[in-house]
């Protein structure tokens, strides 16, 4: 929505995303499933793009 607001106002803006592969919560949650950190953060993200198609959010 504030982006959104921005470019109305003829502003230049982006969205700054990013998933901590190197938090400790990932880590902890990749050994629970048994899985690579990588591996979860990928799966990660791929949801949340998901999730911003449904939603109608651009980038």
């Amino acid at each position: 929505m504030l982006t959104r607001y921005q470019r109305f106002k003829g502003e230049e803006a982006y969205f700054l995303t990013g998933v901590d592969q190197h938090g400790q919560k990932m880590v902890k949650t990749a050994e629970a499933e048994g899985v690579n950190v990588a591996t979860l953060t990928k799966r990660n993200t791929k949801g949340f793009i998901k999730l911003w198609d449904k939603l109608g959010v651009q980038l």
